[in-house]
């Protein structure tokens, strides 16, 4: 797992993030992705216009996300 120097992702730590294949998920102008597993996204912020949108690009009921801290906090 990696994340992107983001106000979001700073201080947490991703290692120990579990999750099977990340699902297709297309990255747009709109999109900043906040951490990658590999080549593929993992967590997303998506802004269009005011609305900030945190897209989950992973089966959370298949994944231990629950039990990482960093995940939590996000």
């Amino acid at each position: 797992m990696v994340a992107e120097d983001h106000p979001l992702t700073e201080g947490l730590s991703w290692q120990g993030l579990l999750c099977e294949s990340p699902t297709n998920v297309s990255v747009g102008a709109d999109s900043n992705v906040l951490v990658w597993q590999g080549d593929r996204p993992l967590i997303l912020l998506r802004v269009r216009g005011d609305a900030r949108q945190l897209v989950i690009a992973f089966d959370l009921a298949t994944s231990n996300a629950e039990r990482i801290p960093a995940f939590v906090l996000l």
